[in-house]
């Protein structure tokens, strides 16, 4: 278990962190969309599907600073219940401790925590107003992930962490606060969006986050230990499953109109008459953003964000509409996708 002590020790060294790579190697998944799975993708590594007294890794939940974490049966996934965590801040929120946990990865291609959530309390962000990401991907100082019934960063100088302020309230809850603890050393992501491009009919959708995403102190080594789960907003989620998922599939997509059901690449619209179009994306496990441009004629600019658009042409003509679909952590290459529209 980690105390403390030990803690401080940790965010001593983190300030002179160097990245470095705690990663898991589990088998290579066929994985192509971001909604739970009805079965484990081949390769998932399963922390905890439903039950802390059934984990292989001995799992055990507990409170993270002012926030709770327990385990309840009313609300499930696939397993016999869920992890309900109350978020109350970027420093207060649930953990999950295990005694058997998994050893250090090799290597963190394609390597992803996934979390299939529900969130209550609020919508959840969609796809279609995409939040900033700001995702750290470069070594930076650990400071701000306060042990248990700390409020504080026991980082020197400055603001815990640069990306929450302690008193911060928010409406809703946008990002989550990582911090997984191995045997000696641990990992740190400041902010991850909560972006939901589809989800099951009784709402759990997936939270994917690279391993590549977690900032790191200069040594790490041995088991998983520990997963602290907080974020930038009081907020209540539930996690039916945490899993490690290895994905490098390539980004793909194809662009069609939902009014019409064409799946075409190409339609016909009149001039004065709107045209709406949907990007239906394969991106694995990849938060994306979409952003879209209607005429390459002036170049590929930004016109519009989000998943479904609708424009409304001012000439007649023949144009190419590119959406540009960019992995927001900068794992997965960005791809366009073209469709032509006609207005007659």
């Amino acid at each position: 278990m980690i105390d403390a002590k030990a803690f401080c020790l940790i965010m001593l060294l983190a300030l002179t962190a160097t990245q470095s790579h705690a990663q898991f190697t589990p088998a290579q998944p066929a994985v192509s969309a971001i909604a739970a799975p009805e079965k484990p993708a081949t390769g998932e590594l399963i922390l905890y599907d439903g039950s802390l007294a059934r984990s292989r890794f001995v799992a055990q939940a507990g409170s993270w600073g002012g926030g709770a974490a327990s385990e309840v049966t009313e609300i499930k996934f696939k397993g016999p219940g869920s992890l309900k965590v109350d978020i109350r801040g970027p420093y207060e929120g649930g953990r999950v401790d295990f005694q058997k946990g998994p050893g250090l990865p090799k290597s963190d291609e394609g390597a992803y925590l996934v979390l299939y959530t529900m969130l209550t309390d609020q919508q959840q962000t969609t796809a279609t107003g995409i939040p900033g990401a700001d995702i750290p991907t470069k070594a930076m100082p650990l400071g701000g992930m306060a042990p248990p019934g700390a409020m504080e960063s026991t980082e020197p100088g400055g603001t815990p962490g640069g990306a929450f302020q302690p008193g911060e309230k928010k409406e809703e809850l946008e990002h989550l606060r990582l911090a997984i603890f191995f045997d000696q050393g641990m990992g740190l992501v400041e902010r991850y969006p909560i972006i939901v491009y589809d989800e099951t009919p009784e709402g759990w959708s997936t939270v994917a986050i690279p391993f590549a995403a977690f900032t790191h102190a200069p040594v790490i080594d041995g088991k998983l230990r520990r997963i602290a789960i907080c974020g930038d907003a009081r907020q209540t989620i539930h996690i039916g499953r945490i899993s490690i998922v290895r994905d490098t599939t390539p980004m793909q997509g194809e662009i069609r109109r939902p009014s019409t059901r064409d799946e075409r690449h190409d339609t016909e619209i009149k001039l004065g008459q709107d045209v709406d179009l949907k990007l239906f994306p394969e991106v694995g496990m990849a938060a994306i953003e979409t952003t879209w441009d209607f005429d390459d004629k002036d170049g590929i600019g930004v016109d519009a964000e989000g998943l479904e658009v609708v424009y409304r042409y001012k000439k007649r003509g023949t144009y190419t509409v590119t959406a540009t679909v960019a992995d927001i952590a900068n794992q997965k290459q960005t791809i366009s996708v073209q469709y032509t529209v006609t207005v007659k």
